[in-house]
């Protein structure tokens, strides 16, 4: 099933979108919380580190998740669908992110070293209390600066 949904995204973002998005470029689609200010702010650096222009966006209430990708719901985790079809969440997410904008090498050495399951705890008490350190949206929505066709609505 995620395999012919996501075969289906990547017409629909070819079709919708008139990309060159090609499976063997790595692209990535991040879906967050709208609702959440460091989720937007998130996706706002992130957009602007992606110079390559490899990153889509989503919400988790977005047309895009429930037509193509029902399974996936709201989590206290971002969650990065790659070009190998393989959902990442949580600092496996993040780290899916870092290494497409290709961020800064020695920082994602770093992640190598700590083990996951102690980068995922730490991203679960700040996921747990995102609301109350960063407050809610009253709307679900991605940032503004993001350009539309990078926006998987």
């Amino acid at each position: 099933m995620i395999d012919e949904s996501f075969e289906l995204t990547i017409q629909k973002i070819k079709s919708e979108y008139k990309t060159e998005m090609q499976k063997n470029e790595e692209n990535i689609i991040v879906v967050l919380d709208g609702y959440c200010v460091l989720c937007n702010r998130f996706a706002h650096w992130l957009a602007q580190k992606d110079k390559k222009q490899k990153v889509y966006f989503t919400t988790f209430e977005s047309q895009f998740i429930k037509n193509n990708h029902a399974d996936i719901t709201l989590k206290n985790s971002v969650i990065v669908i790659d070009s190998d079809r393989k959902i990442h969440q949580k600092s496996r997410a993040v780290i899916c992110c870092f290494k497409t904008i290709n961020y800064n090498r020695i920082f994602l050495k770093l992640f190598k070293i700590v083990p996951c399951q102690i980068s995922d705890i730490l991203y679960t008490i700040i996921a747990k209390s995102r609301y109350k350190l960063f407050k809610k949206k009253q709307n679900c929505s991605i940032p503004n600066n993001i350009a539309i066709q990078r926006i998987l609505k």
